[in-house]
């Protein structure tokens, strides 16, 4: 393989018309947020131009590049992170695809859903400049889900379900890791990260909040936060969750600090610092049947913790499960059950429940053992873990395996899994 490599450089020197080799990998960063649908009527729609429709090209054909623009593709595989959301009879998963060509990279955003068959459809439409590492994925009315993804200058919003997506307004800034959420009144809540503008070396990454507004968004810069950029931008990771009260609990992370943020009435509270041992990005954060909030994250010395609101101060315990520095993500339903969803630290996807009521009752078993590696020999089974409950209470979660995206289920008593998308593979050396 050396040998290729260099005799392919000597080539593009000696021949710069001669076609050169490749490799390509893909990373991988996280983000999380709860799944819930409403049934109230979003506010006053955005304008929208009745030519900017989605098609749902597959990738079988790889008809979803413009050939005038881009070479035939070598490598089509998924990276990044993937969100699974549940509605009524159905559910849709969301992950970025890169496609490597000879000259050109690119990154579309893929949506799979399920039919009233029980098979997985794909649906697949463009957008320029997409990054290919965060999104999220949320019911947004009893019949759409709503969508947000990053991208090289912005951060993409759509609204659909099936084949049927549309775009809204996006949000300009070059985008980190993402949540999202709906008020009660049918607005989209947008946390994100914001990284340099400039990609510089130096300079701490933005956290803002933007709110869905008639004509687009009203943003508010909260904090700085700090991540390993740029070596590893995004490395710090955001959730949020709004209650049956339409207040808004924001969670960042922050050289290994967990802030906490509370939105009411569109006025921010003064940040508090609610752990300083968190790992990057394994955290999320969710509120009960009296807007109580829970914040569940994977400490330095990788162990499960809980922290939650009580008489005006934190508490926090330490869970049975252990865990590791991949995104989780977590439901509290309506008799206040915690459903989380982890890899532990034996790189296994983990599922777990408790009653916040008594936190003696947690519970966990395997969804799926760890056994894909990449070419640096590093687990990549689990990688950023997404959970949905649909209306009967049954547990639904997505999962990028490597090359692979999965999807577990316990709709028959125990959980089993399948591969909705397998993707090329992105590299000769890469570990099976």
């Amino acid at each position: 393989m050396k040998r290729l490599f260099i005799i392919g450089v000597l080539l593009c020197l000696l021949f710069p018309g001669a076609a050169c080799l490749r490799c390509a990998g893909g990373d991988d960063h996280p983000n999380d947020d709860d799944n819930e649908a409403s049934d109230n009527p979003s506010p006053t729609p955005w304008p929208t131009d009745d030519d900017d429709t989605n098609d749902d090209d597959t990738h079988d054909d790889d008809s979803w590049f413009d050939d005038d623009t881009y070479s035939h593709p070598t490598w089509i595989y998924p990276v990044g992170e993937t969100s699974i959301g549940s509605l009524p009879g159905t559910l849709a998963i969301a992950f970025p695809l890169k496609s490597d060509g000879n000259y050109v990279d690119t990154a579309e955003m893929a949506i799979y859903y399920l039919t009233a068959e029980g098979q997985w459809q794909d649906s697949l439409w463009g957008h320029a400049g997409l990054s290919g590492y965060f999104n999220d994925l949320i019911g947004f009315d009893e019949l759409s889900f709503v969508l947000v993804f990053d991208g090289d200058s912005e951060s993409g919003v759509a609204v659909g379900k099936d084949t049927q997506w549309t775009d809204r307004p996006s949000i300009e800034g070059v985008s980190g890791p993402v949540a999202i959420a709906r008020d009660g009144a049918g607005a989209i809540h947008v946390a994100r990260i914001r990284l340099p503008d400039d990609l510089a070396a130096a300079g701490y990454e933005q956290a803002e909040y933007s709110v869905q507004t008639a004509t687009g968004w009203d943003t508010t810069e909260l904090i700085p936060v700090a991540s390993q950029y740029p070596n590893t931008p995004g490395d710090d990771g955001v959730s949020l969750a709004i209650d049956h009260a339409d207040c808004s609990h924001l969670v960042l992370w922050s050289g290994y600090n967990l802030f906490y943020f509370r939105r009411e009435s569109g006025v921010w509270s003064d940040p508090e610092i609610v752990t300083f041992e968190a790992l990057p990005r394994a955290f999320s954060v969710g509120v009960n049947s009296l807007d109580v909030p829970y914040l569940v994250y994977c400490t330095l010395g990788k162990k499960v913790a809980i922290v939650f609101r009580e008489a005006e101060e934190w508490n926090e315990q330490t869970l049975p499960g252990n865990c590791t520095g991949a995104r989780n993500d977590l439901v509290i339903d309506e008799n206040d059950v915690l459903h989380l969803a982890y890899r532990d630290y034996g790189w296994n996807v983990t599922y777990a429940t408790m009653s916040l009521d008594d936190f003696s009752t947690w519970q966990s078993e395997f969804v799926e053992a760890g056994s894909r590696f990449n070419r640096k020999g590093e687990p990549f089974s689990g990688e950023n873990v997404s959970l949905a409950l649909d209306e009967n209470g049954f547990v639904h979660l997505t999962y990028r395996d490597y090359i692979m995206i999965r999807y577990a289920t316990n709709q028959t008593g125990s959980f089993s899994a399948e591969t909705v998308y397998y993707g090329d593979q992105p590299d000769d050396d890469a570990a099976e």
